[in-house]
C-alpha cells in the first residue's frame, strides 16, 4: 500500500504584488506632492509678481517692448461698464491680432478683457479709446510651467492614491487567503495489485479477480 501527500497551499502571491503596489503608489503620491507643488508655486508666483506690474495707456496710447512668443494682457477699471477698444500694432507695422481670453483676471481693481501675443520681437504700439493697462510681458514657459505643475498635482496624486489602495486591498486578501484559505496536506492511499488486504479492508475483487467467475 503506498501513501500519496497532495499538498494544497496557496501561494503568497498576491500579498507580495499587493506590498509592491503599495510602495509604488506611495513613491508617486510623495514625488507629485512635491515636484508638482513646486513647479506651481513658481511658476504661479512668477506669473502673479509679473501681473502687479501694470502699465497704464495714458492719454489712450503705450509702448512695450515684447519677445517673439511673450504674451500681454489688456485690462480695463473693473467698476467700466464696458471693454475699450483697443488696437495692437508691431514693429513690422502690422496689427496684432487680439484674443478674447476665456476667463477673466482681477488685480488691484484693474479687469482683464483681452491678449496678444506678438510674432516679432521689439516695440508694440497700444492705441485705445479708454482708460486701459497693459501687463509686462508674461513668459509662456512660466505660464505652462505653473499649469503642468498643477496638472501634475492632481494626477499625479490621484495614480498614487489609487495604486495605494490597491495594494493595500490585494495585501489585506492575500493575508487573510493565507489564514482562512488553508487547506492541510491529504495523505490518499493507493492499493497495488498483488498487496494483501488489511484486516477490516474489503477486497476490490471479490468473485477472486478480475476476468474471474463462478
Amino acid at each position: 500500500m503506498a501513501t500519496t501527500t497532495v499538498d494544497n497551499r496557496r501561494s503568497p502571491g498576491m500579498a507580495k504584488a499587493g506590498k509592491v503596489l503599495m510602495i509604488l503608489g506611495a513613491v508617486i503620491l510623495l514625488l507629485s506632492l512635491i515636484v508638482g507643488g513646486i513647479l506651481a508655486y513658481r511658476g504661479g508666483s512668477g506669473v502673479v509678481e509679473t501681473m502687479d506690474d501694470l502699465q497704464t495707456i495714458n492719454n489712450g496710447q503705450a509702448t512695450v517692448s515684447a519677445e517673439e512668443g511673450d504674451m500681454l494682457i489688456l485690462l480695463k477699471r473693473e467698476s467700466a461698464a464696458t471693454a475699450p477698444s483697443c488696437q495692437v500694432t508691431g514693429p513690422d507695422g502690422q496689427d496684432v491680432p487680439l484674443e478674447t481670453p476665456t476667463t477673466s483676471t482681477t488685480i488691484n481693481e484693474w479687469k482683464s478683457f483681452a491678449a496678444f501675443t506678438p510674432s516679432i520681437s521689439g516695440d508694440h504700439s497700444i492705441t485705445c479709446d479708454a482708460e486701459a493697462a497693459v501687463s509686462p510681458p508674461l513668459s509662456v514657459s512660466g505660464i505652462f510651467g505653473a499649469v503642468g505643475g498643477v496638472l501634475l498635482l492632481i494626477g499625479g496624486s490621484l495614480l498614487g492614491l489609487f495604486l495605494l489602495g490597491l495594494g493595500l486591498l490585494l495585501w489585506l486578501l492575500g493575508r487573510r487567503r493565507k489564514q482562512t484559505d488553508y487547506v492541510q496536506p491529504v495523505q490518499q492511499t493507493v492499493q497495488h495489485p498483488g498487496q494483501a488486504t488489511q484486516p477490516g479492508q474489503r477486497d476490490q475483487f471479490p468473485n477472486g479477480g478480475p476476468g474471474q467467475s463462478h
